[in-house]
């Protein structure tokens, strides 16, 4: 197997990051409305909550920041890399026929 280079490493840092720091503008938007008790949270179409969220996140952006911390970055990678699948194994959505059942 070879060996990242140090950009690859950099964009999946960077990109964990982003993940992580949408997620955490997500949750404090979902906390605002429950919190608002104006509209149900199960009412609002996700396009809406992704929309309103990467807004948030915009005026927020030490979310970004907090995110971007090695440690906590470094945990995400590695739990993703325990949750790889084994490419030897078949694809859930194979039949039973085609899994020779």
């Amino acid at each position: 197997m070879a060996t990242p280079s140090l950009r690859s490493l950099l964009a999946e840092r960077q990109a964990a990051a982003m993940v992580l720091a949408r997620q955490a503008a997500l949750r404090a938007l979902k906390r605002r409305i429950q919190k608002e008790g104006r509209i149900k949270l199960g009412s609002v179409p996700l396009s809406t909550l992704t929309r309103l969220g990467n807004d948030y996140l915009r005026k927020h952006p030490e979310l970004l920041v907090e995110a971007a911390q090695p440690d906590i970055v470094q945990n995400l990678q590695v739990t993703n890399r325990k949750r790889r699948l084994d490419p030897t194994t078949k694809s859930l959505n194979e039949t039973q026929v085609q899994n020779g059942a």
